[in-house]
């Protein structure tokens, strides 16, 4: 977890409008149900090769979906790709408090779910 933290943080380098889609993972999430409604329809799969094809399928057709998709206007795109000098760095207060929070989600993730902590 401390590994992670710098990549887990590092939507905070963006302007504070962007965080919210950009800090949460929905997309992946919706991606993978989809793929795990698609497995339950079919039960059964002849080979891994197949197993790989209904997958590469979904994600393909979702792919499809998202390019066609803008989540930011051209502004707020461009003012998230500004020079980091541009923007101020968070605090060391503020990592401390993003990383707190991050580990009491995964805590609680885990306890939710039963899960062993390593």
């Amino acid at each position: 977890f401390e590994q992670a933290e710098d990549s887990a943080l590092a939507f905070t380098a963006f302007p504070r409008a962007h965080w919210a889609k950009l800090r949460t993972n929905n997309v992946q999430e919706r991606a993978n149900r989809e793929i795990k409604r698609r497995y339950r329809v079919v039960q059964s799969f002849p080979s891994r090769e197949s197993m790989l094809r209904l997958t590469c399928a979904s994600l393909m057709e979702t792919e499809g979906q998202w390019s066609q998709q803008r989540v930011f206007s051209e502004a707020s795109a461009a003012e998230g790709f500004a020079e980091p000098a541009d923007r101020p760095a968070p605090t060391e207060g503020r990592r401390r408090a993003l990383g707190r929070r991050a580990r009491e989600i995964v805590d609680e993730i885990v306890e939710r779910r039963g899960l062993k902590k390593e």
